[in-house]
């Protein structure tokens, strides 16, 4: 798996492998699911993009993007 963002675009791409064996007492048959894939998403304006975080556990990957805190319009820290 690989995680890479580019501006505001998040691209999360892979290579699956996996191989089905099914046996009984007439027929031996194996499967298998293989090749490459790539999937992108635009991050909403607000994304915290040096803050993304990626983790991949028993086979699922997370994929944390946290927003920057929103400043409210017309208020000033020195009120």
């Amino acid at each position: 798996m690989k995680v890479t963002v580019n501006e505001d675009v998040i691209t999360i791409s892979g290579e699956r492998r996996k191989e089905a064996e099914h046996q009984d007492e007439k027929v031996h048959r194996v499967e298998s699911f293989y090749g490459n894939f790539s999937r992108s998403f635009r991050l909403p304006e607000d994304a915290d993009v040096a803050a993304i975080q990626a983790e991949s556990r028993n086979g699922v990957l997370k994929v944390r993007c946290p927003r920057r805190p929103r400043r409210s319009p017309g208020r000033s820290k020195y009120r």
